[in-house]
Parts: structure tokens; C-alpha cells; sequence
């Protein structure tokens, strides 16, 4: 607005026009965003505001995150992907920076005065961009081609294997759309599916998609998996089997639904052998007694 100013009567205006507070620029800037890029904004200051600042996000991944489409038949394709990676500055002018520092690629954050101004750039509630988050990531796992062997051609691969289970955690329970990804990511290849998890935990064991779905607290995925007849004792991962990693993250209701599906409290296996002794290691003592019981 400022640019357009002709003379010092309308500069004059057009300052006094101008919002008072930080917090005031930054809405501002937030709704002069064209409503042609309102949704890249979204994905992009949710993945800035939601995931961990200590691993600043690639411009690599970013420009993959806004390419997934998670209600399209193809979610994903390279052909949908910004020509110009650093276009991505463009789409919230003046709310993110890139990075360099000593790194390559060069890695985007979000500007450092906009920690005063969190709670005003938080384009949705906590448990709805958390959910739309969660959608993302495993839309794009659930794509084809994307494996560990592919991270250099699929550069979302690696913060979609780390984020998912966390975004689905706090995500809105009873989300139709995101229960049928996550159904369709634990039905995807057995070996495939461990490969994807070995990448946030490469040293330990790799479990099944029902151990996974209990350490974190999936309710519903632990529940889809159960009436698909799946072995509740079978073993693998750090914690040795779903019952133990349920456990020791003290996700006691999903504990109780592993009891009602067949899992045996006295199985041994992992890092505390038994599930009892997960639980009782962390001080999580709501859950030891829901196993002794």
C-alpha cells in the first residue's frame, strides 16, 4: 500500500493506517495472502509452527508437502511439485526466512520475531492442523514409489515416517478420512511398511503395524488391525510386542483393547520383557494395575 503512495498526504495516511502492534502486522500480512496460495500457506506455517524447530524443515520438503493432494485418487505426483523451489517464499512473503547457514539444501524456519506472535499465525486450532498434518504424511507414505530407497526422489519420505504417529495422536478422534489412511498405510507391504519405520528407529528391532499402532496410542488403528485377525502376541520392535509398547508409553485404553484381543500380560520379549515391567519401570502405575487385574 505504502509503494503506491503518490504524495506525503497519502504516505501520511497510509502510515497512520498501519497496524500498531506486531501481533496486528502479522494478521494482516496473514490476510493478504492471495486466496490461490491459502492453502500451500496453511500446510507450510502449520509444518513450521507444529514440528521441531531444532530440525529446521527443507525447501525440498516443503515444496513436497504442498504438492500431496490427500483427497485425490494420485496424492501424490513429482509433476505437481514448484519448478522453482525458493518460490516457496512467496507464498507467506515476510513470515519465513530461509536458511543456510552451514547446511545444504537450504533449510526454511520460520522469522524469529514470529515467536512473539505464535498464537496469531496459528491458521487453524492445534487438533485440526495436527489432523490435516497427519493426512499428509501418510498420504504421501501410502504413495507410490516412495520407499527408504527412493529419499532422494521423494524428499518428504523421512519427515513423514518421523511425524505421522505424532500428529495422529492429537488428532480430532473419530476422523473418518485420516482412520481410512491409516488403515491403508498398515495394509501396505509388510516390508515396505518396516523399511518406513526403521527410519525413526534404525536401531531397534522393527515391529508390525499393530505394534507401532500401540506404542502410539492408536486406538482405532489397534482396533482395525485386531479385526483383521492380527496376531496381538507377535514380536518385534524395542518393547519386544504391541502389549509391552502400549506399556511403557502408559496408553492404558489401548492396552485394555489389546487384553480383549488375545494378548497374553505374562508373553515375554524386548527391552522390560514383560508388559508389567514396562509399565512399572516409567511409574506408570494406572496401567500395571489394568495388567495384574
Amino acid at each position: 500500500m505504502i509503494e503506491k503512495c503518490l504524495d506525503y498526504p497519502s504516505l501520511s495516511e497510509a502510515l497512520e493506517a498501519l497496524p500498531k502492534t506486531l501481533e496486528g502486522t502479522y494478521e494482516r500480512m496473514l490476510k493478504d495472502i492471495p486466496e490461490v496460495n491459502f492453502q500451500h500457506a496453511t500446510t507450510l506455517l502449520n509444518m513450521l509452527i507444529w514440528s521441531d524447530q531444532s530440525e529446521p524443515l527443507k525447501l525440498k520438503e516443503i515444496v513436497d508437502a504442498i504438492a500431496v493432494r490427500a483427497d485425490r485418487n494420485i496424492v501424490f505426483d513429482p509433476i505437481n511439485r514448484m519448478p522453482h523451489a525458493r518460490d516457496v517464499l512467496r507464498i507467506c512473503s515476510g513470515l519465513t526466512l530461509v536458511d543456510r547457514g552451514d547446511i545444504e539444501p537450504p533449510s526454511m524456519r520460520w522469522a524469529r520475531e514470529l515467536a512473539h506472535a505464535r498464537a496469531t499465525l496459528q491458521p487453524l486450532k492445534e487438533e485440526i492442523a495436527k489432523t490435516n498434518l497427519a493426512k499428509m504424511c501418510l498420504a504421501y507414505l501410502s504413495s507410490p514409489g516412495v520407499d527408504t530407497d527412493t529419499i532422494n526422489k521423494f524428499h518428504l519420505t523421512r519427515y513423514s515416517a518421523k511425524w505421522w504417529s505424532i500428529f495422529a495422536m492429537c488428532a480430532a478422534p473419530g476422523d473418518r478420512s485420516l482412520h481410512m489412511l491409516m488403515t491403508k498405510f498398515f495394509k501396505s507391504d509388510t516390508e515396505r511398511f518396516a523399511r518406513i519405520c526403521s527410519l525413526t528407529e534404525p536401531q531397534a528391532s522393527v515391529g508390525t503395524a499393530l505394534y507401532y499402532a500401540s506404542y502410539f496410542g492408536l486406538e482405532f488403528g489397534v482396533q482395525d488391525l485386531l479385526k483383521r485377525g492380527v496376531d496381538t502376541n507377535i514380536l518385534g520392535g524395542e518393547y519386544g510386542r504391541p502389549l509391552q509398547a502400549a506399556s511403557v508409553r502408559n496408553h492404558t485404553r489401548t492396552v485394555q483393547i489389546l487384553l480383549a484381543g488375545g494378548a497374553d500380560v505374562d508373553g515375554v520379549g524386548g527391552k522390560y520383557c514383560t508388559a508389567v515391567h514396562a509399565a512399572s519401570s516409567q511409574g506408570h502405575f494406572e496401567t500395571v494395575q489394568v495388567l495384574i487385574n
